[in-house]
């Protein structure tokens, strides 16, 4: 489960008898190359994340039913939306609300929209911080997701990238010059279109930034996975990222 090298594959696979038997292992990985040595031939099953009626189901189904309210179900759409289909990221939110539900039921009455406001206002920073037991599973996925990247010029980019709108497409040239005028991805003395084009290639290899559209056989938009934007948001927060921003305004 989460293969995040190709040597831990090969270790795994050296292991194995080459009989021919036809075998099956299944591995679980969010790099798309450790996926491609894994497969046989094109067996590679990508797994999606869940659409808004899915997260809805898997959301209350962990929350209770007993405390599905009009009013909550509306204060709980931002929520929903920041954990962008994430089965982990739904339920680790779902459990700590259950858990303040109850709570609170010997108190004021149970769960309110308040909780569900408040935590949609700082999900990113009960991720980051994960000290609440919900969070720790999706604290540890994502600081490995970030921690696993490359250097620290990979991690300075997608800091970065924090700046940008959330639910908008980022124009991957917007993006990219971005990251040459702060020289952010300078691989010793490459800073050039391509070194921070491999950058961006890395984050979609692992998962981290998705395509959103293809332009001749290159990504030209794309957004960073919500669950992650929320963490990035809060982590540059943290380490005091400093970007400086030229915003250019029309007379």
């Amino acid at each position: 489960d989460d293969v995040d090298r190709l040597e831990v594959w090969q270790a795994i696979k050296r292991e194995f008898p080459k009989e021919g038997h036809g075998s099956r292992i299944i591995v679980t990985t969010s790099m798309h190359s450790v996926a491609a040595e894994c497969s046989w031939g094109s067996h590679v099953y990508t797994m999606q994340c869940l659409d808004k009626d899915e997260s809805e189901k898997v959301f209350w189904e962990s929350v209770g039913q007993e405390n599905k309210t009009p009013a909550l179900e509306r204060a709980s759409e931002g929520i929903i939306t920041k954990c962008g289909g994430l089965p982990l990221a739904l339920i680790s939110v779902a459990n700590y609300l259950r858990r303040r539900g109850r709570t609170e039921n010997q108190v004021a009455g149970g769960l309110t929209t308040e909780h569900c406001k408040s935590v949609a206002c700082t999900l990113g920073d009960k991720i980051l911080k994960g000290q609440d037991a919900e969070f720790l599973k999706i604290n540890r996925a994502l600081l490995q997701c970030y921690n696993n990247l490359p250097d620290y010029a990979h991690q300075s980019c997608l800091l970065y990238a924090s700046v940008f709108p959330r639910g908008r497409p980022i124009r991957s040239k917007v993006l990219l010059r971005r990251w040459m005028s702060e020289e952010l991805a300078a691989h010793g003395t490459v800073s050039d279109e391509e070194g921070v084009r491999s950058c961006l290639q890395a984050f979609i290899e692992r998962c981290i930034v998705e395509p959103v559209e293809i332009k001749n056989a290159r990504v030209a938009r794309c957004r960073v996975h919500s669950i992650m934007l929320e963490f990035i948001i809060h982590k540059a927060r943290v380490a005091r990222c400093r970007v400086y921003l030229a915003w250019n305004i029309s007379s």
